[in-house]
C-alpha cells in the first residue's frame, strides 16, 4: 500500500490518496501525516480518496478507527469526505461507527460530488445550523 498526504491551498483542505491494501496499521500511519499537515495548515477538512484502494480491515478494527484516530490527535470536528470505487457494507459501517462517534463524515463515489460537500457547507448538513463546526454541539462533542 502506499499513500499521500498533500495541502490543497484554494480550497483549505487536505488530501489523502491510497493506494493497495489498506490496513488497519496503514491507517494509523496515514492519521499521522493527516494530523501533521493539519497542525500545519490549520484548517479543519480532508479528503480521503481510497478510489484505488481495498480496505482489508476486521470490522472490530473498523469500530476502533474513530478511536485510535482521535487517540493520534485527529479532533472529531475535522469534516471528512470519504472517496471509495463501491459503497459496501464495510464502508457503510465504517462511516455509521465514525458518526456515532461525533465525527462529520460522509462517503461518496463521485469526487466532485464529496468536494462541493466538503468544502462547500460550513457545517456539513444544510439548512441545519448549529450541528457543525463551531456549534455548542461540536464543542461539547470535542471536550468529550
Amino acid at each position: 500500500m502506499s499513500f499521500s498526504v498533500e495541502y490543497d491551498e484554494p480550497g483549505d483542505y487536505i488530501i489523502v490518496t491510497v493506494k493497495g491494501k489498506f490496513t488497519l496499521d496503514e491507517f494509523k500511519k496515514l492519521c499521522f501525516g493527516v494530523r501533521e499537515q493539519l497542525e500545519k495548515y490549520k484548517c479543519n477538512k480532508v479528503l480521503n480518496d481510497l478510489s484505488r484502494a481495498s480496505v482489508n480491515i476486521s470490522i472490530t478494527d473498523l469500530y476502533r478507527m474513530p478511536s485510535l484516530a482521535r487517540e493520534i490527535g485527529i479532533p472529531r470536528k475535522v469534516k471528512r469526505a470519504l472517496l471509495v470505487r463501491k459503497v459496501d457494507q464495510t464502508i457503510r459501517f465504517l462511516e455509521t461507527v465514525f458518526m456515532n462517534r461525533g465525527n462529520m463524515i460522509r462517503v461518496f463515489r463521485n469526487r466532485e460530488e464529496a468536494l462541493k460537500w466538503l468544502i462547500g457547507d460550513p457545517f456539513g448538513i444544510p439548512g441545519s445550523p448549529g450541528n457543525g463546526i463551531g456549534s455548542k454541539r461540536s464543542q461539547f462533542l470535542d471536550d468529550l
